[in-house]
């Protein structure tokens, strides 16, 4: 059946979650503002009981080695899709500034695609947060807002955004990136990785009455699909302005649709054929010479290492490159990650310098890096606590 804009199912974590009711005209994205800002404090709620609360790192077993884990722990108390999307007010930067961004005052005006990603910086996440961005312009003709979210500060965001994207950067933004920064954002749409503190990417579309039609979340590898977002948001707008009809799989605009009404939905309805013309070149021996090394290195990817004081040493090193924000020294960044202990399964590291983010946030990636190089690590550890400590004393 299609969902009506009319649904009255209720659901907000946080006591300041808006209703339905029709709203007065305001600005979708407010002005700049003083550097006092108010970000909602909630941080409670999980999707299912974890069964431990030790900040450790998941562990692969020995048979599954040469593999990467994606077992994580995020999870929400009840689904969100047909209930009143969790409002919430935080800071943001759009137009290289920081603003107020308030979800409730786009309620009777726009439909707004909600999507989190886990990290700035990252390698994954710019080429959604840019693919958005280069089509802004068919989500603003749908009466649509996107807003990015993740847990890195606006500092961090504007830094992002002022890198350009041949350097590995966003490069201007035509919506805004909010800083989730305590985490209650995230936690209260059910994609917080309580463990490492990130967000999975979960992607939400909002009606114009605030009620939350579609949800989709990923793994932190795997990116999502502005096609489909599009198609999707797209069928909501149909079904919500033709309340006697519904979506078939795969419906575009122009297609048919279906009624949900057991003789009708029996109705024959037209195949369509598909005409292919495949044309095949022949593979001479100068395409095979230029072709098939490039398929080959593109199909190819680093080969597991076995668990040495040297391997992760030359780990360690090759995060450098990998890793490069963290480590630009062009920006001040004199940060260095080295090898204390290796024990069994078990590495210990020690921080050094000045990193562009938080230390804590520098051992969660050098870990996760560590132990997709040499799937025999079970566990990361830091040397002393002490080096999380961000002091510019212990710079």
């Amino acid at each position: 059946m299609a969902c009506s804009a009319a649904s009255t199912a209720l659901l907000s974590s946080n006591p300041g979650a808006f209703s339905t009711k029709a709203a007065a005209p305001m600005a979708s994205i407010s002005k700049p503002f003083s550097q006092t800002l108010t970000i909602p404090k909630s941080f409670n709620g999980l999707r299912r009981p974890i069964q431990s609360h030790a900040p450790r790192s998941l562990s692969l077993s020995r048979g599954s080695q040469s593999r990467r884990s994606f077992v994580v722990r995020a999870s929400s108390e009840l689904p969100l899709v047909g209930n009143v999307a969790p409002d919430f007010e935080a800071e943001a930067v759009f137009d290289q500034e920081f603003i107020k961004v308030k979800l409730s005052e786009y309620i009777g005006k726009k439909y707004v695609i909600l999507f989190f990603y886990p990290l700035d910086f990252t390698f994954v996440c710019p080429t959604e947060i840019t693919a958005f961005s280069d089509r802004h312009a068919e989500f603003e003709k749908l009466n649509t807002e996107i807003l990015g979210v993740s847990i890195d500060s606006v500092f961090s965001h504007l830094a992002w955004v002022q890198t350009d994207r041949k350097s590995g950067g966003l490069g201007d933004l035509k919506y805004p990136l909010i800083s989730d920064v305590t985490k209650s954002i995230s936690k209260s749409y059910g994609v917080l990785i309580p463990d490492q503190g990130i967000a999975l990417r979960g992607l939400f579309i909002i009606d114009k009455e605030g009620v939350i039609q579609h949800s989709t979340i990923n793994n932190l590898a795997i990116g999502r699909s502005v096609d489909e977002t599009k198609r999707t948001l797209q069928a909501l707008q149909y079904v919500q302005e033709n309340p006697d009809e519904v979506c078939p799989a795969g419906w575009k605009p122009g297609e048919k649709s279906m009624k949900p009404d057991p003789k009708l939905s029996k109705e024959p309805r037209p195949r369509l054929r598909k005409r292919m013309l495949v044309v095949a070149q022949p593979l001479t021996s100068s395409t095979s010479r230029t072709r098939l090394p490039a398929l080959a290195a593109a199909l190819s990817s680093p080969p597991p290492l076995d668990l040495t004081e040297d391997n992760v040493a030359q780990v360690l090193a090759d995060a450098r490159v990998e890793l490069a924000q963290i480590f630009d020294s062009s920006v001040g960044i004199t940060g260095v990650v080295e090898l204390a202990d290796l024990d069994g399964p078990f590495v210990k590291i020690s921080l050094k310098g000045r990193f562009w983010h938080k230390r804590s946030d520098v051992l969660a990636r050098v870990a996760n890096y560590l132990k997709q190089r040499i799937p025999e690590i079970l566990e990361v550890d830091i040397e002393d606590e002490k080096q999380l400590d961000d002091s510019p004393e212990n710079f």
